[in-house]
């Protein structure tokens, strides 16, 4: 019996050493985890490498066009005079430029132990930016027509003396537009070649109403002054060709001195796209306590070739055309109710083919001249980075074209000094060095180690009772 329970003891005291050494692992590896984060250093930031570019457009425009036109038929002859006259004037001024984020981060270790190597780490990451378009402005419109009719009637025409009738008609056409909006498109901060180039692009600055004045005079005597309130909406747009170019290259210098070296190191890396790069530095077997090595990293954004054009930049107004003439031709009927050439029945005919003559021109050259594309001439600024303030002057001028290009031919992301020591050994030293797996490592790890232990422990109980029976 004494045997029996000398035995039963001492596998029960195997049981719970196995136990407590297997746990006393566990707690031991966690601080050597969080030991092995803090002893690094690590340097992040995030560089807006963008710029701006303003540019300004302004100008006026006249036309004027006078055309004249006389047939006759037995008994009448009739003289027509169209003068139509067109001003446009315009103050734009445009910013334009780019947002271009980029995150790099530089990883290195505080300490590092003689004969083993060392990793430095450099990472750089293009961001979410994008290219934009602001806008801010007022054009002014003005279209006056002048339309006279004149008619001389033989005897034969009415069987009366001869008569001869004058018919005039003035009308101004105005429209004031103020406007800011503006436009951009995503862009992830280009590192390598980049070119895309968008086609047709529409900037809507708004709708506008246009505002109208009819006068009517009759053998020199006006008979009718009105306002047309014409509800037709005229639409104005900025249209564009954009270009983007992009060639860039990301230049990491890393220099390496100090007594824990064979020599100083340099090491050039390059980046064509984003990613990672790591560098494995030797330590020399003979470094010492004290020694160290000395570790300097400069990051530069070189710009090769970078700028954004905007082509064929033209200011389209717009309008229904159908439903302008529609409109315009229901309020002028309204307005000539009470005038001689509408009212008399002799001459009512005569008002529809006067009327319908007239308006043929005038939709004629409103279509040519007025509801048309501008090509805009623009005077455009040198580009400054995006957090300078922007002070220079206007340059010449460049017709319907901005080019907004990088203003610098390289940005320096970073310059990061750091000194790494010379240790004996690893840091948190004693106790064995056990590397756990990543997928042992956090409370997934614990769970599956405890369920570990508690399963010894089951095994042993198990088996200690097949002994004692």
């Amino acid at each position: 019996m004494q045997v029996k329970v000398y035995g039963k003891m001492n596998h029960y005291k195997a049981i719970l050493l196995t136990t407590l050494l297997v746990f006393g692992l566990v707690i031991a590896t966690i601080p050597k985890a969080n030991a092995q984060a803090s002893n690094l250093n690590t340097y992040s930031e995030t560089r807006d490498l963008g710029w701006i570019t303003t540019a300004n457009s302004s100008g006026e425009i006249e036309i004027d066009n006078y055309t004249e036109t006389s047939w006759g038929i037995s008994g009448a002859t009739f003289n027509t005079s169209f003068e139509f006259y067109l001003y446009h004037s315009w103050e734009i001024n445009a910013t334009t430029g780019t947002i271009l984020p980029v995150n790099l981060t530089i990883i290195m270790p505080k300490e590092a132990t003689p004969g083993e190597s060392i990793s430095i780490q450099i990472g750089i990451e293009s961001l979410p930016g994008n290219v934009f378009f602001v806008l801010n402005g007022q054009q002014y419109l003005k279209t006056e027509i002048d339309f006279k009719h004149e008619m001389e009637l033989s005897k034969e025409w009415n069987g009366e003396e001869e008569s001869e009738f004058e018919h005039e008609f003035h009308f101004l056409l105005e429209l004031l537009s103020q406007y800011s909006q503006s436009w951009n498109i995503s862009l992830k901060t280009p590192i390598g070649y980049f070119n895309e180039t968008f086609n047709d692009v529409v900037m809507h600055l708004g709708n506008f109403s246009l505002n109208s004045e009819l006068s009517y005079e009759f053998d020199n005597e006006t008979e009718t002054e009105a306002e047309l309130e014409l509800n037709t909406n005229v639409s104005v747009d900025m249209k564009f060709d954009v270009e983007i170019i992009a060639n860039t290259s990301v230049i990491g210098n890393v220099n390496l001195t100090g007594s824990a070296l064979e020599g100083e190191q340099q090491y050039e890396l390059v980046w064509n796209e984003e990613g990672l790069k790591s560098i494995e530095v030797p330590i020399s077997p003979n470094a010492t306590v004290g020694s160290g090595v000395n570790v300097s990293v400069g990051l530069e954004y070189i710009v090769h070739e970078f700028k954004i054009i905007y082509r064929n930049i033209s200011l389209e107004i717009n309008v229904n055309e159908a439903e302008f003439e529609h409109d315009f031709e229901q309020e002028f009927d309204e307005d000539m109710q009470n005038t001689t050439l509408y009212d008399n029945q002799t001459m009512n005919n005569y008002y529809n083919i006067i009327k319908q003559e007239m308006m043929n021109k005038i939709m004629m050259f409103l279509q040519k001249y007025a509801f048309t594309g501008w090509m805009l001439p623009f005077n455009v600024t040198k580009s400054v980075p995006i957090d300078h303030e922007h002070k220079h002057p206007l340059s010449s001028e460049d017709s319907n074209t901005i080019e907004s290009s990088s203003p610098v031919e390289s940005f320096v992301l970073a310059m990061s000094t750091a000194i790494i020591s010379i240790v004996s050994e690893q840091p948190g030293g004693g106790g064995i060095n056990i590397q756990i797996p990543s997928f042992m490592q956090g409370l997934n790890g614990l769970i599956i180690i405890s369920s570990v232990i508690a399963t010894i422990i089951v095994i042993g109980y198990v088996a200690s009772r097949r002994n004692h029976s």
